[in-house]
């Protein structure tokens, strides 16, 4: 799949796909009075008090766990799809991607994708990157994977 052109962004939300040699980018459209949570960098030292709150209180989360971490706790990413929250990847060691080739960027999405199969039965849909820094190189990497 060739790179979009530089400058072929359209759209500012969170969300982005890639499409048609373009890059658009979009808000989930939720109604009014509605939140998603997310969390990042997990899982850490307060993953399973944060899960057992969410539980608690029947609320559902995002999880955008890091590879290295997921290797680190894997029953803690069980214990989170078991609950019915969802499990992202943030990449497998939380570098900046734009100071990345494609190479090395598909590489830290892959890994964690497979250890995720492993460890939870499934590929992650969603992929958000570490400190928001994404290019065209990330949107390619992503679309690819």
């Amino acid at each position: 799949m060739p790179l979009p052109a530089k400058g072929a962004v359209d759209g500012d939300g969170p969300i982005f796909e890639v499409h048609d040699g373009g890059i658009r980018r979009f808000a989930v459209p939720y109604p009014h009075g509605r939140v998603a949570l997310t969390f990042d960098d997990g899982p850490g030292p307060y993953t399973r008090q944060i899960l057992d709150e969410l539980v608690a209180l029947h609320v559902h989360a995002t999880f955008f766990v890091v590879g290295e971490n997921v290797k680190l706790a894997p029953g803690t990413v069980r214990l989170l799809r078991d609950a019915g929250m969802v499990v992202g990847n943030h990449s497998w060691s939380h570098p900046r991607m734009t100071r990345l080739g494609l190479a090395r960027q598909r590489a830290q999405i892959r890994r964690t994708q497979d250890l995720l199969e492993q460890t939870i039965g499934q590929r992650p849909r969603f992929f958000r990157p570490p400190m928001w820094l994404w290019n065209r190189t990330t949107a390619r990497a992503v679309a690819e994977e």
